[in-house]
């Protein structure tokens, strides 16, 4: 079992496509074949048995949603993103559903939430915040041990904890007064 790690896919977002580089990036040019590209790398990456967070913005339209989850490998924990609208039968499909979400992977704090914030709980003793939202359009800072896990980032696929643990080596020590 892995855990992985993703946000900001908007399934069945038509307009996702034009306000983002994603046509050109999956050589795609409709939500339907959109949707088509993720889920194939979405299932490239993930296995049945693995843990998935999906740190918001799933799905413009919870019907569409409904119909994409159980096509997707892995157990789905969904941080509720602004374009989410979670509710009856999207549910049967998810582990849980949260705005927001504290764990401990290894020996790392982890804070789940789908903006980027510059504080969160334990910041100031190395803890993790992974976000969504801003579509790689939010700079971190190298000391700063805040990471985007959105698709747009990381070649449109979930990342693996050990992925996020290795883009958090490069990040150097982590500034406990700032």
């Amino acid at each position: 079992m892995t855990a992985f790690f993703t946000a900001d896919h908007h399934f069945g977002h038509t307009n996702i496509i034009k306000y983002t580089d994603r046509g050109q990036d999956l050589g795609v040019s409709t939500a339907d074949e959109h949707d088509e590209e993720l889920i194939r790398r979405w299932n490239n990456a993930v296995k049945p048995g693995d843990e998935v967070y999906h740190i918001g913005d799933f799905s413009l339209c919870h019907k569409k949603a409904t119909a994409i989850l159980p096509r997707l490998h892995g157990n789905i924990h969904l941080i509720e993103g602004n374009h989410d609208n979670v509710r009856g039968k999207m549910r049967r499909h998810l582990a849980w559903t949260k705005p927001y979400h504290r764990m401990k992977v290894e020996d790392t704090h982890v804070i789940l939430f789908h903006y980027p914030i510059e504080r969160w709980d334990m910041s100031h003793h190395g803890s993790w915040h992974l976000h969504g939202h801003s579509h790689g359009k939010c700079p971190s800072g190298s000391k700063l041990f805040r990471l985007d896990v959105g698709v747009d980032v990381h070649n449109y696929t979930p990342i693996s904890f050990d992925h996020v643990k290795l883009i958090m080596s490069k990040k150097g020590n982590h500034d406990r007064n700032s």
